[in-house]
């Protein structure tokens, strides 16, 4: 046989094998095609500012699908802490316009080790490891960020548009134009601070989904202060569309959490019927770093400061603060090194308030809310709070 007989049969086969392997790759293509088509766009590029805000405050406005979202409950997050090798067990609280409650267990105990909150007066935080109760009034966050050289920025109406209870203000906003590489667009508002500092919060769009995708907090610059990732919506038995995947992120801080929120209650009539659950923890010592920060600001500007009072006064005394080569006093309420008031801490799950323990008591809520099934979750609805089980990240 010679070279060129040789040749011209590999050349055959060659052709004949590369047209097979294109119909076959063409029919599997086709098939992938037909199953990966993408799904259309809820928003267009060129989509108005209206448009966006129909799709941001779509549970702010009740219709024949679903009722206006004003509160939600879950006694059942998961909530994962970079640095902590577990998840941990965690009941969340939240309503409008200013509400809201995290308590977070050990996941071994049971015993309670972090409450955070809010109430139409102020925030609080409080954590077993540092039993002060720090506090401030809403009107104090901004002092109290600046002046105490504060890495966790926490601003508590922001945080009531990042669960979803709060409505974004349209007047606020401008739209910026749509990124058509990552698929979103922003709205941004920039605000004035107490202290004369702007500020912008980014409300970040996805365009195919119509969902937001990310609430952010930052400077004119560009520096972040703060950042809420969302992620995994589902749409609930009532018609309510809310993430069920929450990361909380202040890069000063290098902090970040994920909460992983499983069988949510919406609008509970049990929450609005029980105030105790927006009243700050009885844990003892207050110290009101608000008030600690309008004081050593008026005492280097020669002003007489601005005092509050607490339902709950404390003995006065002094508070460390950053920076500081003294003690301060905090004026109202003062902190002491003894305080009037202590309260135990709940050592096991019994001890929680009703409202975390993932259960309605019958005389306060007639009817639960069912929760959403098929919830793409590694946790069993029935999980004990004391599981060990890892969370499951987030999508970026």
């Amino acid at each position: 046989m010679s070279l060129r007989v040789t040749l011209h049969r590999l050349t055959l086969v060659s052709l004949l094998t590369a047209s097979a392997m294109s119909s076959l790759s063409g029919c599997a293509v086709s098939r992938m095609a037909r199953w990966s088509r993408p799904q259309p766009s809820v928003l267009e590029p060129g989509c108005t500012k209206q448009q966006v805000l129909a799709c941001v405050n779509r549970n702010a406005v009740a219709n024949e699908t679903h009722p206006v979202l004003e509160s939600w409950r879950s006694g059942s997050v998961r909530l994962h802490v970079d640095g902590v090798p577990m998840a941990l067990p965690a009941s969340v609280a939240v309503q409008a316009p200013s509400n809201f409650r995290l308590l977070v267990s050990n996941p071994l105990s049971g015993g309670q080790e972090v409450d955070i909150g809010s109430n139409n007066e102020r925030f609080w935080i409080w954590s077993k490891e540092q039993p002060q109760v720090m506090t401030a009034r809403h009107e104090d966050v901004a002092f109290a960020l600046k002046e105490l050289e504060m890495p966790v920025h926490i601003h508590p109406l922001w945080l009531m548009e990042v669960f979803g209870v709060a409505a974004v203000n349209g007047d606020e906003f401008e739209m910026l134009p749509a990124r058509m590489e990552s698929g979103t667009v922003d709205l941004v508002a920039t605000r004035e601070s107490p202290l004369g500092e702007d500020v912008e919060r980014v409300v970040r769009v996805n365009l195919v989904q119509g969902n937001v995708q990310e609430h952010i907090l930052r400077m004119p610059g560009g520096k972040v202060l703060a950042r809420a990732r969302l992620d995994r919506y589902t749409k609930l038995p009532n018609g309510t569309v809310m993430p069920l995947v929450i990361s909380l992120e202040w890069p000063d801080a290098r902090m970040k959490m994920v909460m992983d929120i499983r069988n949510p209650e919406i609008n509970s009539p049990s929450l609005s019927q029980n105030v105790a659950i927006w009243q700050m923890p009885q844990h003892g010592q207050v110290v009101d770093i608000g008030a600690v920060a309008r004081h050593r600001s008026a005492q280097a500007n020669g002003i007489a400061p601005v005092t509050h009072e607490l339902s709950r006064p404390v003995t006065p005394g002094q508070v460390r603060l950053p920076n500081s080569n003294e003690a301060d006093w905090a004026q109202s309420p003062a902190a002491g090194a003894k305080a009037t008031q202590t309260a135990e801490v709940p050592g096991n799950e019994d001890s929680a308030p009703v409202w975390a323990s993932g259960t309605s008591p019958a005389t306060t809520t007639p009817a639960k809310t069912p929760s959403a099934t098929a919830l793409p979750s590694a946790y069993s609805p029935s999980a004990s709070r004391s599981s060990l089980g890892p969370l499951p990240p987030a999508r970026e």
